[in-house]
């Protein structure tokens, strides 16, 4: 339970969106009208949040590590940019826990009894629905599902319901609309089946002749898998299950993987000890990694086009469409190595937690416990919170009242005092209207501002506007598929102001314009590349 004893976890199958869990001291804050874009970081402090401050959607950095304690205890926030800083502290004492799988912004934790939903910002712990000890984990792009014979839990990061079958589960994943899709080892044979939102009986089921396996792709909207014979890829679309063949392989496919902006599938063969990177656009594939050993399992950057592959001995380092592999001095957990934005790799061993740079030479050690959870999060919404109020530590939650706010316009909460500073909240759309005029070549203009808020790298610009509204639609949609967003505004040469939607960092060009391409395809997007150099 919380530490300041107004909290209660409570059980529920539909999540809320936003869950005002705990509450420290008594405050008002009102955003007050600066420029403070949303996703950009605060003025370094010594020691990490854990107080009462209220900051701006993603101001902690776009990415990060929590850190879940495997003992009781309470979860950390680290930089990404560099592991053994400490930028948040959670307040709520979270269970021990056996296991913990990332959804994006919140976290799967598996303890003794059940499991629960973990949200960082703002801080809460949701109970899910009884999940049995024998039931196994299975990712998805858009959440994942505990799976025990006839029975699964599909969880994302608002909602989760339980599905039955007349068979056994082999396979199940939430998907778009808060459907639910299986494949079900039935006694009449194998079929996939859909569950239309909050529908225990099946909407739709089509048979079909693989017991596995299979993956879902298209942003939930379609399932790949293969043939009986296990040597050519069929996709289904969601929800009627018509399905075409897509492409014949000359081997049995092992193991299916996507990327983070389902643009590639990933398959390991099962006769040759190989990797193949297929284009999921012209079913062509259009990369080959070779190894001596069969690789047993894959973990995909949620950043970039890294791959990291485990053969059973060693852990190797390869790009999605690339020839060679490197090897990488790291155990294999459910949790490491986990890829950087930097192309550097974060690895444990006998010696301890270590960072790896692109090139697989040792950078630095990291200081951080051995056994907790790391886990890659997006923090937080990116839209402003105009005001908020919290409540001293007495206070019943549901004696709150405050006035209704959307899921965007909820910002980072965090509770306590702060460490030394008093963070001020701001609008990251205040800074300048559309309408405003500022002179170029100014050193306060926000052009300056953002090159010292932003990482350095090459970033995709997809879309720019002098309405910065016009741009959230697409800002969402990118960041439902993965892509790291930020809203930066530019000042043209005639001094007005334009909102710039970009994508990344990237370390190197040719790594955004592969994603340029990928845009290109994917949502007709025609972007160009620009370089920031975060210093100046």
């Amino acid at each position: 339970m919380c530490r300041c004893g107004s909290c209660d976890v409570t059980s529920s199958v539909r999540l809320p969106s936003c869950s005002l869990t705990c509450f420290g001291a008594c405050v008002v804050v009102t955003l007050l009208v600066s420029f403070g874009a949303c996703g950009s970081p605060p003025t370094d402090q010594p020691e990490p949040l854990y107080g009462a401050d209220l900051v701006a959607g993603t101001s902690l950095e776009r990415h990060g590590l929590l850190v879940i304690p495997r003992e009781t205890g309470v979860a950390e926030f680290r930089s990404m940019e560099d592991p053994s800083t400490i930028r948040w502290t959670g307040r709520l004492i979270l269970p021990t826990t056996k296991a913990a799988h990332g959804l994006g912004r919140t976290v799967v934790l598996r303890h003794q009894g059940g499991a629960s939903l973990y949200t960082p910002s703002p801080e809460s712990l949701t109970l899910l629905p009884n999940v049995p000890p024998q039931a196994r984990w299975i990712s998805s792009p858009s959440g994942g599902s505990f799976v025990a014979g006839g029975w699964a839990l599909t969880v994302t990061s608002s909602t989760s319901r339980v599905i039955t079958a007349d068979g056994e589960i082999l396979w199940a994943a939430p998907v778009a609309d808060d459907r639910a899709v299986g494949l079900i080892d039935s006694p009449s044979g194998p079929k996939l089946v859909v569950w239309e939102a909050e529908e225990e009986i099946p909407s739709n089921t089509r048979s079909v002749s693989t017991r596995g396996p299979v993956i879902v792709t298209g942003w939930g909207n379609e399932v790949v898998g293969t043939s009986n014979d296990g040597t050519r890829l069929i996709r289904w679309s969601i929800p009627d299950l018509e399905s075409v063949e897509v492409l014949k392989i000359d081997n049995a496919v092992a193991a299916l993987s996507t990327s983070p902006s389902q643009h590639r599938i990933y398959v390991v063969m099962a006769a040759n000890p190989e990797l193949l990177a297929v284009d999921r656009y012209d079913w062509q594939v259009v990369g080959t990694v070779r190894n001596d050993e069969h690789f047993e399992a894959l973990r995909i950057s949620k950043t970039d086009d890294r791959i990291l592959a485990y053969d059973g001995t060693t852990v190797w380092s390869m790009r999605s469409g690339g020839t060679n592999k490197m090897a990488i001095p790291s155990q294999w957990r459910s949790d490491f190595p986990i890829s950087l934005l930097d192309g550097s790799t974060l690895v444990i061993d006998s010696a301890g937690l270590g960072v790896y740079g692109a090139g697989g030479s040792h950078v630095k050690a990291v200081d951080g416990p051995l056994s907790a959870w790391w886990i890659p999060v997006h923090w937080g919404p990116r839209a402003p919170v105009t005001a908020v109020s919290s409540t001293p530590d007495d206070t019943v939650v549901g004696q709150l009242e405050l006035s209704p706010l959307s899921p965007r316009r909820i910002g980072l909460l965090t509770m306590g005092s702060t460490a030394g500073r008093a963070g001020v909240p701001r609008r990251r759309d205040a800074a300048v209207s559309p309408d405003s005029r500022v002179a170029p070549n100014s050193l306060t203009t926000p052009d300056t501002q953002v090159r010292s808020l932003l990482s350095s790298g090459f970033y995709v610009v997809v879309n720019s506007s002098r309405q910065l509204a016009s741009l959230e639609g697409l800002e969402e949609a990118l960041e439902g598929s993965s892509y790291s967003t930020h809203v930066a505004p530019h000042v043209d040469e005639a001094g007005d102001m334009w909102y710039r939607l970009l994508v990344g960092p990237y370390i190197s060009r040719s790594s955004a314009d592969t994603v340029s391409s990928e845009l290109r395809r994917e949502r007709g997007i025609d972007a160009w590349i620009q370089e920031i150099d975060g210093q100046r």
